[in-house]
């Protein structure tokens, strides 16, 4: 219940971003959409990539289809989002309505009744009513590899409102490492799973860091999550 700004969760997290995330003026990074990537390191004849969230904003991969010819996946099994993606999708623009999730099964998202945070969430992380939820279809990303026959993920996106840390762990579990990882971290709120948390940040940044370059891409006014760039060593 304390302002993210004041409390001694951000300043643990920002501390923990100026050790262990490099700064993204050091790269040679261009923004898409709402996003930044390293387009020189794309393969601009047939890259897939699969973004994960897309609530009402789809304007970095709309970029990245007009910047490279790429084929984007996008995944969101939010009411609002499939709504929104009505009459959106092109020969390059697929959408699917269901969750990214490291296990293939029928999940309960919840959602906040009153209408005031629009992020639907699996994790619950931002403390919704547990009586408001619906289920949903979840997908891990090597059973939809193998369904839409991709042969590699150029880049996979991920804002998906809690989980992921979990994706990313299947993902290398099965051999999946793509070249570029864009992800947005969810901060909790609760003061024991923030621990809990951040707990896990450190352990999978360690390992992620091995193969991976970490960068610190937030652009916009810190808020109650981390965003990052990993780039394939």
């Amino acid at each position: 219940g304390d302002l993210y700004f004041l409390s001694p969760r951000c300043l643990i997290i920002k501390l923990f971003e100026d050790k262990n995330l490099k700064k993204k003026e050091k790269f040679n990074l261009k923004k898409i959409g709402n996003y930044f990537l390293d387009i020189e390191k794309i393969n601009k004849k047939k890259a897939i990539i699969y973004s994960g969230g897309v609530g009402t904003n789809i304007s970095f991969d709309k970029n990245l289809v007009k910047a490279i010819n790429c084929k984007v996946r996008l995944f969101d099994p939010t009411p609002e989002s499939i709504s929104f993606m009505k009459n959106k999708t092109s020969k390059n623009l697929f959408f699917y309505p269901h969750a990214i999730y490291q296990r293939n099964k029928k999940l309960k998202i919840y959602f906040d009744k009153y209408g005031l945070v629009k992020s639907n969430s699996i994790t619950n992380f931002l403390g919704f009513d547990k009586k408001s939820y619906y289920y949903c279809e979840a997908y891990n990303i090597p059973f939809l590899k193998k369904k839409f026959k991709d042969k590699t993920i150029d880049i996979l996106k991920l804002d998906i409102e809690g989980v992921a840390i979990e994706v990313i762990e299947n993902c290398f579990k099965n051999n999946i490492f793509p070249q570029q990882i864009l992800l947005a971290l969810e901060v909790p709120m609760n003061y024991l799973e923030f621990f809990v948390f951040y707990k896990r940040l450190k352990k999978f940044t360690s390992k992620l860091s091995k193969k991976y370059e970490l960068i610190n891409v937030r652009d916009r006014s810190r808020g109650v999550e981390m965003e990052m760039l990993c780039i394939k060593k």
